[in-house]
C-alpha cells in the first residue's frame, strides 16, 4: 500500500494535469465527498480491502460516460442526459470508447469527440 506522501504527490500531479473530465457538481450522490466535510463536523467512513494490490489510493475511480439524447419519443422533447459505467472499469472493451477514440485522429471529428 502506498504511503500518505506518495498519495499526496500523485494527487498533486493529477490536479496539475489538464483534464476535460473534472466535474464535481451534480451526480447521484452515490459518492460522498469526504474531502469537503466542514471542520468541526463528523462523518463515518468505512474502508474496505482493495482487491487491486497495484492501486495507489484507498479508493477506486468510477469511470462514467455521459450520453445526451434529444428527448423521449412520444414525450417531453427536452434533452436527457444519462450516465453509464465504462466497461473498461471491469476489464471489458467499452463500445462507446471504441467508437469515440478514433475521432481524435480525424480533425473534423475531434470537437465532437471531446463532448464525450
Amino acid at each position: 500500500m502506498a504511503s500518505l506522501a506518495e498519495i499526496r504527490a500523485k494527487l498533486a500531479a493529477m490536479e496539475n494535469k489538464p483534464s476535460s473530465n473534472n466535474s464535481s457538481s451534480g451526480g447521484d450522490n452515490a459518492i460522498y465527498p469526504h474531502w469537503n466535510i466542514d471542520e468541526g463536523t463528523s462523518a463515518t467512513l468505512r474502508f474496505l480491502p482493495d482487491e487491486d494490490p497495484n492501486n495507489t489510493f484507498f479508493w477506486v475511480e468510477r469511470q462514467m460516460i455521459r450520453l445526451t439524447f434529444p428527448g423521449v419519443k412520444g414525450g417531453d422533447m427536452k434533452p436527457i442526459t444519462v450516465q453509464v459505467p465504462c466497461a473498461e472499469m471491469y476489464g471489458d472493451t467499452c463500445p462507446v470508447l471504441t467508437e469515440v477514440r478514433p475521432w481524435f485522429k480525424d480533425a473534423s471529428l475531434e470537437d465532437m469527440g471531446r463532448k464525450y
